[in-house]
C-alpha cells in the first residue's frame, strides 16, 4: 500500500482558483440580492402581494452552492429585505440564515439539486414563511381574524411565492453556471 503524495504548488494554485471563485461569487451576488429586493419591495405584485424573491434566491443559493454559502446569503439578503421593508421589530436575517443552511443540508442528503427539488423545498420554505407572517400579525395586531389573516394576505403571498420559485432557481442555477466555468485548455497543434 503507497501513500500518495500531492504537489504543495497543485493544491495552493487550487485553494487560489476556489478563493478567485468565491471573491467573484460575492461580486455576483450582491447586485442580484439588491435587485431581487427591489423588485420584490416596489414593483412585482402577484395576486397584489410582493412575492418573497430574496428568500427564494437564499434557498436556491442553499441548494446550489451549499450551507454556508446559503446562510451567509440569507443574512445578508435578510437585512436588505429588513433596511427596505423599514419594521419595527424583524427576525428576516435569522430566518433568511436559517432557510438557506438547511436547504443547503438538506439538499446533500433528502433531495438533489434540481428544480422539481426546489419546488420541494419552496413548498416547505413557503409554509414557515407563512408561519412567520402569523407570528408577526399575532404580535402586532389588537385583535386577529385568523381566517381573514390567511385567505386575504396568507394564501395569495404563498402562492406568488410558489409561482416565482422556478424562475428564480433558474437565476440561481446560471449565477453557478458563471461563477464555476471551466475553460478547456486548448493545446496547440
Amino acid at each position: 500500500m503507497g501513500v500518495k503524495y500531492t504537489s504543495r504548488s497543485r493544491v495552493r494554485a487550487h485553494r487560489e482558483s476556489l478563493n478567485k471563485r468565491i471573491i467573484f461569487g460575492v461580486i455576483l451576488f450582491i447586485p442580484v440580492i439588491l435587485f431581487l429586493a427591489v423588485m420584490q419591495t416596489s414593483v412585482l405584485t402577484i395576486f397584489g402581494k410582493p412575492p418573497g424573491l430574496v428568500l427564494l434566491f437564499v434557498c436556491a443559493t442553499g441548494m446550489l452552492f451549499g450551507e454556508r454559502e446559503g446562510g451567509a446569503c440569507g443574512v445578508f439578503g435578510g437585512f436588505i429585505i429588513d433596511c427596505v421593508g423599514g419594521g419595527l421589530f424583524s427576525l428576516s436575517p435569522l430566518f433568511f440564515m436559517l432557510c438557506g443552511y438547511f436547504s443547503g443540508v438538506c439538499s446533500k442528503y433528502v433531495l438533489s439539486h434540481n428544480l422539481p427539488s426546489f419546488v420541494v423545498y419552496a413548498l416547505v420554505v413557503g409554509i414557515l414563511k407563512e408561519l412567520l407572517g402569523i407570528f408577526y400579525f399575532g404580535m402586532l395586531a389588537e385583535s386577529l381574524n385568523l381566517f381573514e389573516v390567511i385567505t386575504k394576505t396568507l394564501f395569495p403571498d404563498y402562492f406568488a411565492f410558489l409561482i416565482c420559485s422556478p424562475f428564480i432557481y433558474v437565476v440561481a442555477y446560471r449565477l453557478k453556471k458563471i461563477i464555476f466555468y471551466k475553460r478547456k485548455s486548448r493545446e496547440k497543434i
